[in-house]
């Protein structure tokens, strides 16, 4: 016999209501399937799994109105973003370079900076002229490689006179602070005119130099090497001529001494340091007897 009541079924009932899925047909209950609506998909895509610096993600078009989706691709990982960070050395301690990433934090590693080490100028002595001084300078870092120029500036002032000068270096670039670096000026020299001789005494003259000298020092010696043991050393501030006893000549035997060595600087006191020019040249001094 045909069973009238309800019949058990499986089906989507969607948004449609129940009247309108049950109905009546010749006495009997029967199931009106509902006719399934068409996708409406969005226009753009949809980020399903974001990608990461370093995994691809994916992306789909998405139905409005249900979960349906369509037309799946992937999204290229997006790679490192780095950024370089300075920690900038000094004339104490090392810097440090690091490369991070700024999406995901990743590092790349990390250089030092080393701190600088030996400065070396040009010349570290000069003879007075009047004019500015400015050595040339070479800087390296605590492990000896050389630093380059552009970061740091090189300053000088009133490196004219007589006395200890200095070149003043302004850190930049990789590095900060700022370091220095001195250097001699000497007096200019001058040099024996004449010379003369008695059985007595020596006679030394010379030409005059008074800009930035405070006067002469005279070296007598048996030895044209100038050695301590037989040198005699004489100032004077303001002459341009000197005598010295041929008696006060040093050797193992007075009376053997048949010539004599004599040479000339001048010199300068600065702030109690004093400071001397070269030595002129040597001249040689035949005694008589």
């Amino acid at each position: 016999a045909a069973y009238d009541g309800f019949y058990a079924v499986c089906t989507n009932l969607t948004n449609d209501s129940v009247w309108d899925i049950l109905s009546i047909s010749k006495g009997r209950w029967k199931i009106n399937t509902p006719q399934q609506p068409e996708h409406e998909w969005d226009t753009e895509y949809t980020v399903d799994i974001a990608p990461t610096c370093t995994t691809a993600g994916s992306k789909s078009i998405h139905c409005k109105t249900c979960d349906a989706t369509k037309d799946s691709s992937a999204i290229p990982a997006l790679g490192h973003k780095y950024r370089t960070t300075v920690s900038k050395a000094t004339t104490k301690k090392n810097g440090r370079i690091t490369k991070t990433c700024t999406a995901c934090g990743h590092s790349a590693g990390s250089s030092v900076i080393y701190r600088p080490g030996k400065i070396t100028l040009s010349a570290t002595s000069y003879t007075y002229n009047g004019k500015q001084k400015k050595p040339k300078v070479t800087i390296t870092d605590s492990k000896g490689k050389l630093i380059s120029p552009t970061n740091y500036t090189v300053s000088d002032s009133k490196n004219k006179a007589v006395g200890t000068a200095a070149i003043k270096i302004t850190w930049k670039g990789n590095y900060s602070g700022t370091s220095s670096k001195s250097f001699t000026i000497r007096p200019k020299g001058t040099s024996i005119t004449k010379t003369a001789a008695t059985a007595k005494r020596l006679t030394v003259k010379w030409k005059k130099q008074t800009t930035q000298a405070s006067g002469y020092e005279v070296q007598y010696s048996t030895n044209k090497d100038f050695p301590k043991k037989t040198t005699i050393a004489k100032k004077t501030k303001k002459a341009t001529s000197q005598t010295l006893a041929v008696k006060n000549l040093k050797g193992k035997n007075q009376k053997a001494i048949k010539k004599c060595y004599v040479r000339i600087r001048t010199y300068k006191t600065v702030n109690g340091k004093t400071y001397y020019s070269k030595w002129s040249g040597v001249k040689s001094i035949l005694l008589k007897k």
